[in-house]
């Protein structure tokens, strides 16, 4: 984000709302997985796959110094990397980067949207890509449709089409909601490795809110919207419930 590693002037220029506190704050979060990374006993037992933002526009735009914002992202990150080695997610090779875009995503390179011209600029910079393995990560990819490589209502996890190769970081499993865009499955997305495809990314959410939010009719309240997706077990949402699901859709498919 432009707000946590641009100077000043940047911001005033293309940041009008990143407050001093704002700023402040995000940087303390910026600092934490430094923090957390330095305080584990066992490294060996953890692992990083850092993740740059790059959900505005303006993480594109060079700052006073010739750099932009996602260029010093990777760099803070790369560090981190760097400094503990043993706790790196490697991934084809390389130290494995997530660049966050959020939710909602264009399907038309033709738009120019940030995800293509985020690719555009890191083809553009081979001294980067060189170095890390980069994935993009996107939210709510089980009703995006224009992503999907298959259309029309799913009966499974649904893949999404290679040419965008989003890692969902939430999706919803709801297969009994009647809403406009239900039923609700997870995404996932195959490439081929050797010869042999697979399923390189697959998310499990144990509570994901619907398109309105978590309550109807208001948000924040009773009851829960009908395409909200929660996994309970015993009356509470379980990562233990959310296995068991997983599981059971995992023959669903196509690897």
């Amino acid at each position: 984000m432009a707000c946590i590693f641009n100077s000043e002037w940047f911001i005033r220029k293309y940041v009008p709302n990143c407050s001093a506190l704002l700023r402040s704050e995000n940087r303390s979060i910026r600092d934490n997985p430094g923090n957390l990374i330095s305080s584990v006993v066992e490294p060996r037992n953890s692992a990083q796959a850092d993740s740059p933002g790059g959900i505005d526009e303006n993480v594109l735009f060079k700052d006073r110094d010739g750099k932009t914002a996602l260029e010093k992202e990777i760099e803070y990150f790369g560090a981190r990397m760097s400094e503990y080695p043993d706790v790196n997610v490697i991934y084809r090779g390389k130290p494995l980067m997530l660049i966050f875009l959020g939710a909602a995503q264009g399907p038309n390179p033709a738009d120019n949207p940030l995800w293509f011209k985020i690719r555009k600029f890191l083809k553009n910079h081979p001294a980067i890509e060189r170095k890390y393995t980069f994935r993009m990560v996107a939210g709510y990819l089980d009703s995006q449709l224009g992503l999907w490589l298959t259309q029309g209502p799913p009966s499974g996890p649904v893949e999404i089409d290679s040419k965008y190769g989003f890692w969902s970081w939430v999706d919803r499993l709801n297969t009994s909601c009647t809403a406009p865009l239900c039923p609700y499955y997870p995404s996932y997305n195959a490439v081929r490795i050797n010869g042999v495809s697979r399923v390189e990314n697959f998310t499990a959410s144990i509570a994901t809110a619907g398109q309105n939010g978590w309550g109807c009719p208001n948000e924040n309240t009773q009851p829960y919207c009908p395409d909200a997706s929660l996994r309970f077990d015993e009356n509470h949402a379980t990562l233990r419930s959310t296995r068991s699901w997983t599981t059971r859709f995992s023959s669903l498919l196509s690897f």
